[in-house]
């Protein structure tokens, strides 16, 4: 119905933004396909996502802006996360390296490359945002990468790149070329840091206890869970909407319960970390100070809102009756899944 338009899926959990990514994959493979999931940890949590989430919504929005002439695309997304704001604009010059055999580097610059953009230096690269160096060699587990990555170099020149098993740490495939994204959707440097101390007292008052958040990001240091105070790093924030204007929006079966299960979820952890708390001597945890909800998270009349602005397709499992003008039939039934033969020793389930 829309040719050469982009098309932004929205599933209602990520069970199902998967399954319509393997189906579409199958049905359509010369489509390209991006998904973009949601974090993996609650609203207000002191955890922060997973640096493999980070790294595939970073590597979406990434192609989203890589360039303002491209290919239509379909972005398969879910509730939870257009429901979230996300920063509005990804500097991709500055957040992707792309590194190939024979090219001469300062080793210099790609360690200010990797620790700006979210990288952690330690002295094996074992998970996703390590990052080793030992001599000529340099060891990086790229964000979005299934294995780690050894770089050997000869001099200044790039000889070799391999592949390698984190544990083993033995090779196990050569690579003319690798390319590394942000490890972080909140990569601090100095206006970020500002902002935010700036937003922060602003929001809860002078910091006259102590306080590890404020602390850390004071100090430019990481701090698990920072990112659930995304909107005082930034001016303003986005929507994935807004990184495609001119999409169709599909919206998948039931989604509006969702919609209304996930407002209700943030509420109540908001409301959860604004009652009454302990003594500082007497708390067992440190007090957590959360983003207002409205900075963080959009209402459900916000999102109604953003999708109005969109044509939008309505997916239904049951029958539509009358099929012309707004509706189209795709005749879609469910497969049998033979679970009454399964049970009975009575019956070849390979005949049936």
């Amino acid at each position: 119905s829309y040719p050469g338009r982009d098309l932004l899926f929205v599933a209602r959990d990520e069970m199902r933004m998967e399954v319509m990514a393997d189906a579409l994959s199958f049905i359509s493979p010369e489509e390209q396909l991006v998904v973009f999931p949601a974090w993996d940890c609650l609203p207000y949590d002191r955890l922060s996502p997973k640096q493999q989430v980070g790294a595939r919504r970073i590597n979406a929005l990434s192609k989203l802006t890589e360039s303002e002439v491209r290919a239509r695309l379909i972005l398969l997304t879910t509730c939870n996360a257009t429901l979230q704001r996300i920063p509005s604009g990804l500097n991709k010059k500055k957040s992707h390296w792309l590194l190939s055999k024979g090219d001469r580097i300062n080793v210099a610059d790609l360690t200010g490359y990797l620790i700006s953009n979210g990288y952690t230096r330690l002295g094996q690269a074992m998970e996703p945002g390590d990052f080793a160096i030992r001599g000529s060699i340099i060891d990086v587990y790229p964000a979005d990468a299934k294995y780690p990555v050894r770089v050997d170099l000869f001099g200044d020149e790039v000889d070799e790149i391999k592949t390698f098993d984190p544990v083993s740490q033995r090779s196990n495939g050569n690579l003319e070329r690798v390319s590394f994204l942000a490890a972080s959707e909140l990569l601090l440097d100095p206006h970020k840091i500002a902002r935010f101390r700036d937003n922060y007292r602003a929001h809860f008052g002078a910091i006259t206890d102590h306080d590890p958040l404020y602390e850390a990001i004071s100090a430019g240091r990481k701090f698990e869970g920072m990112e659930h105070w995304l909107p005082f790093f930034f001016d303003n924030l986005s929507t994935i909407f807004e990184y495609l204007p001119n999409a169709a929006i599909a919206l998948d079966e039931f989604l509006e319960m969702a919609i209304d299960s996930r407002v209700s979820d943030i509420g109540d952890f908001y409301e959860s970390r604004l009652e009454t708390q302990l003594p500082n001597e007497l708390a067992t945890t440190q007090k957590y100070n959360p983003v207002p909800m409205g900075r963080m998270f959009l209402s459900k009349e916000e999102w109604n809102a953003c999708i109005q602005k969109h044509a939008i397709i309505y997916l239904n499992g049951f029958d539509g009756g009358d099929h012309t003008g707004i509706s189209l039939d795709v005749q879609g039934k469910k497969g049998k899944n033979f679970s009454n033969e399964r049970r009975s020793n009575d019956i070849g389930l390979f005949d049936s």
